[in-house]
């Protein structure tokens, strides 16, 4: 027991929670297009909060991707 391991492993376990949550966003997005958009931007905007400049480039690519989702015409 090192002083603050357990909120270290509690983000780091968000970051996988997100990161999955993103994966899965992105595979949905010719089945149910706003709804991935929406997987992928809480993905990204949740994993920042997680690991913060860990996870600059997924923020960026998951919220890119996100916001190209959601402005699509189809879904």
């Amino acid at each position: 027991g090192t002083e603050g391991a357990t909120e270290v492993i509690g983000l780091g376990t968000g970051a996988v929670f997100f990161s999955l949550l993103g994966i899965i966003g992105a595979a949905m997005v010719n089945f149910k297009t706003k709804l991935a958009g929406w997987l992928m931007t809480i993905a990204a905007i949740g994993g920042l909060i997680s690991i913060s400049a860990f996870y600059i480039v997924s923020f960026v690519l998951l919220l890119l991707g996100g916001i190209l989702t959601l402005k699509s015409k189809e879904g």
